[in-house]
């Protein structure tokens, strides 16, 4: 009674493929998903194998360290071998008339100078607003550095400049010479 149950069943759903058939076909399926399941489970275990030790650090937090001692560095920190600490850098940004030679009357234009102190010793490229500006930082972390080539209008506009990741506080172009 069984088989011929099995034989109406199969009958029915594969529209005259046979008891064998069948058989061999949920055969087939239920080895397929075996495999997917494993292949699945070990490619998973191998991504934490990969991942792990590894912290994430969601921006503007900074990776600091390797392996699983590592740490995320706040705003404001820097990575120091290995160890978040407080950022003393400083940047300012302050406006020099530009003298135009052909009117030298004329202080309507600036250009930037940027100052720096407590950075390593070399070379650094900043910007004042959009204009690029190299600073030379000294065995003492100090340097400046100015961009006479470039030059705003002396309108009183506020602007900031970056070097390296820091930021100075806003300085008005207010260069009229005296």
């Amino acid at each position: 009674m069984e088989h011929e149950q099995l034989d109406q069943l199969a009958r029915g759903v594969a529209g005259g493929i046979s008891r064998r058939g069948l058989v061999r076909a949920l055969a087939g399926a239920a080895a397929g998903s075996v495999l997917v399941a494993a292949g699945a489970g070990a490619a998973g275990a191998a991504r934490k194998r990969h991942n792990q030790g590894k912290r994430r650090c969601k921006a503007p937090r900074t990776r600091c360290g390797k392996g699983k001692h590592a740490q995320c560095c706040s705003s404001g920190q820097i990575c120091d071998n290995g160890a978040c600490v407080t950022d003393g850098r400083t940047v300012t940004l302050t406006w020099n008339p530009w003298v135009n030679p052909m009117a030298p009357d004329d202080h309507g234009f600036c250009y930037p100078t940027v100052s720096v102190t407590g950075f390593a010793p070399g070379t650094y490229e900043g910007f004042a607003s959009s204009i690029e500006v190299t600073v030379v930082v000294g065995a003492d972390g100090t340097g400046s550095g100015s961009n006479s080539g470039t030059i705003i209008a002396n309108n009183g506009s506020p602007y900031v400049a970056t070097v390296d990741g820091v930021s100075s506080s806003e300085a008005r172009t207010n260069c009229w010479a005296t």
